[in-house]
Protein backbone atom coordinates (compact mmCIF):
# COMPACT_ATOMS: atom_id res chain seq x y z
CA UNK A 1 0.00 0.00 0.00
CA UNK A 2 1.42 3.32 -1.07
CA UNK A 3 0.49 5.13 2.15
CA UNK A 4 2.23 2.49 4.27
CA UNK A 5 5.37 2.64 2.13
CA UNK A 6 5.94 6.13 3.56
CA UNK A 7 5.68 5.08 7.23
CA UNK A 8 8.83 4.92 9.37
CA UNK A 9 9.73 4.30 12.97
CA UNK A 10 12.88 4.90 14.97
CA UNK A 11 15.02 1.98 16.10
CA UNK A 12 16.88 1.77 19.42
CA UNK A 13 19.60 4.12 18.15
CA UNK A 14 17.13 6.74 16.92
CA UNK A 15 17.65 5.80 13.26
CA UNK A 16 14.65 5.88 10.91
CA UNK A 17 13.75 2.40 9.64
CA UNK A 18 10.87 1.15 7.53
CA UNK A 19 8.16 -0.81 9.27
CA UNK A 20 7.44 -4.38 8.22
CA UNK A 21 4.63 -4.57 5.63
CA UNK A 22 1.70 -6.88 6.43
CA UNK A 23 -0.99 -7.58 3.86
CA UNK A 24 -4.72 -7.65 4.62
CA UNK A 25 -4.80 -11.41 5.16
CA UNK A 26 -1.93 -11.23 7.67
CA UNK A 27 -3.67 -8.46 9.62
CA UNK A 28 -6.90 -10.50 9.53
CA UNK A 29 -4.99 -13.46 11.03
CA UNK A 30 -3.67 -11.28 13.87
CA UNK A 31 -7.16 -9.96 14.61
CA UNK A 32 -8.48 -13.51 14.76
CA UNK A 33 -5.53 -14.75 16.86
CA UNK A 34 -6.24 -12.10 19.50
CA UNK A 35 -10.07 -12.33 19.32
CA UNK A 36 -10.43 -8.72 18.22
CA UNK A 37 -13.66 -8.02 16.34
CA UNK A 38 -13.91 -4.83 14.30
CA UNK A 39 -17.28 -3.16 13.83
CA UNK A 40 -16.05 -1.01 10.93
CA UNK A 41 -14.10 -3.23 8.54
CA UNK A 42 -14.05 -0.56 5.86
CA UNK A 43 -11.91 -1.77 2.94
CA UNK A 44 -8.25 -1.29 3.95
CA UNK A 45 -8.77 1.25 6.73
CA UNK A 46 -7.87 -1.25 9.45
CA UNK A 47 -4.77 -2.40 7.54
CA UNK A 48 -3.64 1.23 7.35
CA UNK A 49 -4.40 1.61 11.08
CA UNK A 50 -2.31 -1.49 11.89
CA UNK A 51 0.71 -0.03 10.14
CA UNK A 52 0.14 3.38 11.73
CA UNK A 53 0.15 1.80 15.21
CA UNK A 54 3.28 -0.18 14.38
CA UNK A 55 5.05 2.96 13.15
CA UNK A 56 3.92 5.39 15.83
CA UNK A 57 3.08 3.42 18.97
CA UNK A 58 4.88 0.06 19.07
CA UNK A 59 7.58 0.27 21.71
CA UNK A 60 6.37 3.68 22.88
CA UNK A 61 2.99 3.06 24.52
CA UNK A 62 2.12 -0.33 22.98
CA UNK A 63 4.38 -3.24 23.85
CA UNK A 64 2.86 -6.39 22.40
CA UNK A 65 0.90 -7.78 19.46
CA UNK A 66 -2.42 -8.06 21.33
CA UNK A 67 -2.32 -4.38 22.33
CA UNK A 68 -1.41 -3.42 18.77
CA UNK A 69 -4.62 -5.11 17.64
CA UNK A 70 -6.65 -3.47 20.42
CA UNK A 71 -5.23 -0.10 19.36
CA UNK A 72 -6.30 -0.84 15.77
CA UNK A 73 -9.81 -1.57 17.03
CA UNK A 74 -9.88 1.69 19.01
CA UNK A 75 -8.90 3.63 15.89
CA UNK A 76 -11.22 2.02 13.34
CA UNK A 77 -14.23 1.74 15.65
CA UNK A 78 -13.89 5.32 16.94
CA UNK A 79 -17.32 6.95 16.78
CA UNK A 80 -15.70 10.26 15.78
CA UNK A 81 -14.13 8.80 12.60
CA UNK A 82 -16.67 6.49 10.92
CA UNK A 83 -16.54 5.18 7.39
CA UNK A 84 -12.93 5.12 6.33
CA UNK A 85 -11.80 8.51 7.54
CA UNK A 86 -8.40 7.29 8.75
CA UNK A 87 -7.12 6.70 5.25
CA UNK A 88 -8.75 9.82 3.82
CA UNK A 89 -7.16 11.85 6.59
CA UNK A 90 -3.75 10.68 5.31
CA UNK A 91 -4.72 11.48 1.72
CA UNK A 92 -5.83 15.02 2.51
CA UNK A 93 -2.66 15.58 4.58
CA UNK A 94 -0.68 14.69 1.46
CA UNK A 95 -2.71 17.09 -0.67
CA UNK A 96 -2.51 19.89 1.91
CA UNK A 97 1.27 19.48 2.24
CA UNK A 98 1.67 19.70 -1.54
CA UNK A 99 2.93 16.15 -2.01
CA UNK A 100 1.49 14.45 -5.04
CA UNK A 101 0.14 10.94 -4.81
CA UNK A 102 1.17 8.83 -7.80
CA UNK A 103 -2.10 7.35 -9.01
CA UNK A 104 -0.57 4.06 -10.16
CA UNK A 105 1.26 3.52 -6.86
CA UNK A 106 -1.81 4.60 -4.95
CA UNK A 107 -4.02 2.00 -6.65
CA UNK A 108 -1.58 -0.85 -7.25
CA UNK A 109 0.93 -0.58 -4.40
CA UNK A 110 4.60 0.23 -4.43
CA UNK A 111 7.51 -2.12 -5.12
CA UNK A 112 9.53 -0.55 -2.27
Amino acid sequence: MYAVSMMWKKDGQGKRVRIKWMDKEQVDELLKKHNVELENRNLYDYVYAYHMVMADNMGVNVDDEKHVMLSVKALVDDADKPGGRLFWHWYWDEVYDGRGVEFEDFMMGSDD
